[in-house]
């Protein structure tokens, strides 16, 4: 069975964001700075939103 890879944040615009399996959900809120990747993967705002889109 193959091990399914994870999942990562890949780019972080003020309007997107882009996973490394190539999908790209909008900012729910236009970002005033755009985030490192480190900071914006760690928001639990965000984990949940991605949770949600995925389902």
């Amino acid at each position: 069975m193959k091990q399914e890879e994870e999942v990562r944040i890949v780019r972080v615009t003020k309007t997107e964001f882009e996973l490394s399996d190539g999908r790209i959900y909008p900012q729910v809120v236009e970002l005033s700075n755009v985030p490192l990747r480190k900071g914006f993967k760690s928001r639990p705002k965000e984990q949940r939103r991605l949770r949600q889109a995925e389902n």
